[in-house]
């Protein structure tokens, strides 16, 4: 049984993934705004959605090259992008059930990486 391999199975294409919606966030912020919920917005000290997007997309482009490269805290780094893609799952979940579901799958993914770490 090769970790190492399970291990980069899990971090490369979740970080990937996390990098790409950061680009795709950070250029077409609009196109994301159904993810934020009414409520949300209105609680955000953050009253420009396209800002709020923007600051998300950094959040996924960081967390996605911390887990892509662990950067010597590997551990740490699968627990930050644990937290990360768990917070986001009932937000895609209103959205779209099946979006949710991608994303609950990829906490789970994430979740196997912390107990293979």
């Amino acid at each position: 049984m090769n970790i190492q391999a399970a291990i980069a199975l899990i971090q490369w294409p979740i970080g990937i993934t996390m990098l790409v919606f950061g680009l795709h966030q950070m250029m077409k912020p609009s196109e994301w705004f159904k993810f934020i919920p009414p409520g949300l917005a209105k609680i955000s000290p953050i009253k420009n959605p396209a800002t709020e997007m923007r600051l998300h997309a950094v959040g996924n482009i960081v967390f996605g090259l911390l887990l892509m490269f662990s950067f010597g805290i590997p551990l740490a780094a699968a627990w930050i992008a644990f937290v990360w893609w768990l917070s986001i799952v009932p937000l895609a979940w209103r959205v779209d059930w099946a979006l949710g579901l991608r994303d609950l799958c990829i906490s789970l993914a994430l979740g196997a990486l912390i107990f293979l770490l």
